[in-house]
């Protein structure tokens, strides 16, 4: 039978993943970490500020 490798790959355990990603905040906090890694600079005016969070959506922008 084969492995499942993506399985057996290094990484993070459940509790580790649980303690860093477990709520919908600790989440947001990581994808804006990933994705404005020197803060959000608007791509119009190049001004550097704090993302709107469009919350009757769930997205950021």
């Amino acid at each position: 039978m084969a492995q499942n490798q993506i399985q057996l790959q290094k990484g993070l355990s459940l509790q580790q993943f649980l303690a860093d990603y477990g709520t919908e905040e600790q989440c947001e906090q990581a994808l804006e970490r990933w994705r404005w890694p020197h803060w959000f600079i608007c791509p119009h005016c190049g001004h550097q500020h704090e993302p709107v969070r469009l919350r009757t959506r769930a997205l950021l922008q």
